[in-house]
């Protein structure tokens, strides 16, 4: 009888340690997640019952968690469209917010998150400080490169009319045929120092036979197109951005 009384305290204190340790899991994982995805707030509230809510675009979506602290999982419907989203711990903190990667199968980039573990004044403001500070730096670059797209603009430009006065000193009225020998130095047939292509922020692209684009940021390109008939290189998508 001591022996079973033993096994049986044995048992009970297993059982408490594993429900204890499961409960510790789950309060760890739980917490809010905010998110931005392509400049739009996307929120994940985990709870501790396996159960998740999403919150997208002032929609809010029940779901579903499952994993742990290094990766958590989580299935729902947004737009009649079923997700998974993953969240990745990056082991890295922001005004001690804790950082996590946000991957979706159907798109390459990566979003970053910050948990707050309580709707805390202080957490909250931290968050936001963190998220207008970056939206700041954001904008600050992105007048950065469009001030050096317009200065890419007027070169271009001039080029083309340095290469057309060469051409009717000699008597050939037409324009330059095309501007580019190749895809990956682009211009070098009326520049002296080529433009270097790329599909990043602030770089050129060769996206046609005489088109051409440029890269503001990862939502937002500008496009151009070279007519060979009258040398006219000319905006012809986003044009706005460049007309101010």
């Amino acid at each position: 009888m001591k022996y079973l009384k033993l096994i049986k305290n044995i048992l009970m204190v297993t059982f408490t340690i594993f429900i204890l340790v499961g409960c510790s899991k789950k309060d760890e994982v739980s917490g809010n997640y905010l998110c931005l995805v392509n400049g739009k707030n996307l929120d994940i509230f985990i709870k501790e019952d396996s159960k998740a809510t999403v919150k997208y675009r002032g929609k809010t979506y029940t779901a579903s968690w499952k994993g742990d602290t290094n990766k958590i999982n989580v299935e729902t419907n947004i737009l009649n469209k079923r997700r998974q989203l993953t969240l990745l711990k990056t082991g890295k903190f922001d005004m001690n917010l804790e950082i996590y990667t946000l991957l979706s199968p159907d798109k390459e980039a990566k979003d970053a998150c910050y948990k707050l573990r309580t709707n805390s004044e202080k957490d909250l403001a931290n968050y936001t400080y963190i998220i207008t500070n970056n939206m700041l730096q954001n904008t600050e670059e992105k007048a950065k490169r469009l001030s050096t797209l317009k200065s890419d603009i007027s070169i271009i430009k001039s080029a083309i009319i340095v290469e057309r006065q060469s051409r009717l000193i000699q008597g050939d009225s037409t324009y330059i045929h095309s501007l580019s020998s190749n895809d990956s130095e682009l211009f070098d047939k009326i520049l002296s120092y080529p433009m270097k292509a790329g599909t990043t922020d602030g770089k050129w692209e060769k996206t046609g036979k005489y088109e051409y684009t440029f890269h503001v940021d990862k939502n937002t390109n500008i496009i151009f197109k070279y007519n060979n008939q009258n040398g006219n290189f000319q905006c012809i998508s986003n044009c706005s951005l460049i007309d101010s």
